[in-house]
């Protein structure tokens, strides 16, 4: 995960993979950009889109757990 931002504003990029049964394989990957808002003491999200990984999206490479 990246963060970046300032102030009451964040932006946070992420990977994310689902599986699904528990046990089964990863069924898809991807990456999700979310902006962040705090408002009244409290995060909010503002914003949220994701990319699914594909062979001319790959994750990069420093989003990946090692």
């Amino acid at each position: 995960r990246k963060t970046w931002g300032q102030g009451n504003i964040i932006g946070v990029q992420s990977a994310y993979q689902f599986r699904l049964s528990p046990d089964g394989p990863v069924a898809q990957r991807g990456i999700n950009y979310f902006t962040l808002v705090k408002l009244n003491g409290r995060w909010w999200v503002s914003n949220l889109i994701w990319q699914d990984e594909s062979p001319q999206n790959p994750i990069p490479a420093e989003l990946l757990k090692k």
